[in-house]
């Protein structure tokens, strides 16, 4: 079974409006040495699971931050419309695995004075089935 980041990125490679501003720079936590922009980066920062009284109910919770880069603050806020637009509310059965909701949780605008570039940090629940569905 794929890992759940690997549904995530092809969710967004294929949203047109992102792909049209990143095509496929969307990596895993870090950002390239000397980056083209914009670009995503993602990482899982927490990990839940339902659990029931007499059995597990293979629903996992994760929570992802995803973080849109750009050289100017427009177009950070740009491309952190079209991953908010790509996930917002996004379930698919046809994943694997099976993709229940995904919500967005807060969002916070940053600037990295070291290295001059913006970025809008968004954190998700993604929920999911694990194990099979």
């Amino acid at each position: 079974m794929p890992e759940l980041e690997t549904v995530i990125v092809t969710r967004l490679e294929a949203y047109e409006s992102l792909s049209a501003l990143v095509g496929t720079r969307i990596y895993p936590l870090i950002l390239p040495q000397s980056p083209t922009l914009p670009a995503v980066t993602y990482q899982r920062t927490d990990g839940p699971r339902d659990h029931c009284m007499d059995a597990d109910s293979n629903v996992a919770s994760p929570r992802f931050a995803f973080d849109s880069w750009a050289s100017t603050y427009a177009g950070a806020k740009a491309v952190a419309t079209q991953v908010r637009e790509a996930l917002q509310r996004w379930a698919d059965a046809d994943t694997d695995p099976v993709v229940l909701d995904s919500l967005i949780e807060s969002d916070e605008d940053l600037y990295e004075p070291d290295t001059g570039m913006y970025h809008v940090r968004s954190d998700w629940t993604i929920w999911h089935y694990e194990g099979g569905s």
